[in-house]
């Protein structure tokens, strides 16, 4: 069910005309690990969807090349570049 939601959220933002916002936030699990969380602001129909989570992957550091690389990884094999 999530791979399917996140298949129409990433769709949405590829037929968009409309620019989104990408909100990123470091948060930390359970196990005190380190986690990166990306939540996406876009129009769909005229209407504002918001805070639709987009993606949680791992971070090793939290230096800001390692985070672009994290989205940048992300945003190509959804082809959304």
């Amino acid at each position: 069910m999530g791979d399917d939601i996140l298949a129409q959220v990433v769709a949405d933002l590829i037929s968009s005309s409309a620019k989104f916002n990408l909100q990123l936030e470091e948060t930390t699990d359970v196990s005190n690990l380190s986690q990166l969380v990306a939540v996406v602001h876009y129009m769909k129909n005229d209407e504002i969807k918001e805070d639709l989570f987009l993606f949680c992957k791992p971070l090793t550091t939290t230096k800001a090349a390692d985070v672009k690389k994290l989205v940048d990884d992300f945003f190509r094999d959804s082809d959304l570049l």
